[in-house]
């Protein structure tokens, strides 16, 4: 099956993903596309405007900011699975990602565990996820 008729704009800057959100319609925001292309192709989803934020240097790359390590929106998963930073910080998000998917998929994919995990069956970097973000007071950890 092919997907629905829509628009695709690859954004620039934040900005313009933000004036393009203003406007009536069913859009969607992709950056690998690795869930939301084939669930279009199936015709499960069907936005009326794709806005691809695979290009915007500033949703991208691996920071520190204090005790943070902040990964950008639009960062691919072999970035931080090969990152210093993401293997001193954060080495079981390092491991675990080694496991998900194939090379292929995580040279595109950018989701980390977010909302794109959640809405997979098998999000197995969700649980990674849920592990390191939980906090010892938190009822989540240790199920």
């Amino acid at each position: 099956m092919k997907a629905a008729e829509f628009d695709y704009v690859r954004a620039t800057s934040i900005d313009e993903v933000c004036d393009l959100l203003d406007d009536s319609g069913e859009h969607k925001i992709i950056a690998g596309g690795q869930t939301l292309v084939p669930l279009m192709a199936m015709r499960l989803a069907r936005p009326s405007l794709l806005i691809d934020i695979a290009d915007i240097a500033a949703l991208r790359g691996i920071r520190v900011d204090g005790d943070r390590l902040c990964i950008g929106a639009a960062t691919r998963q072999v970035d931080a699975e090969r990152s210093t930073l993401v293997r001193t910080r954060l080495p079981l998000l390092a491991q675990a990602l080694r496991w998900v998917g194939h090379p292929q998929t995580r040279n595109r994919c950018v989701d980390l565990g977010g909302r794109g995990g959640r809405a997979q069956q098998d999000g197995r970097n969700r649980a990674a996820a849920d592990r390191l973000l939980s906090r010892p007071d938190d009822d989540r950890v240790g199920a």
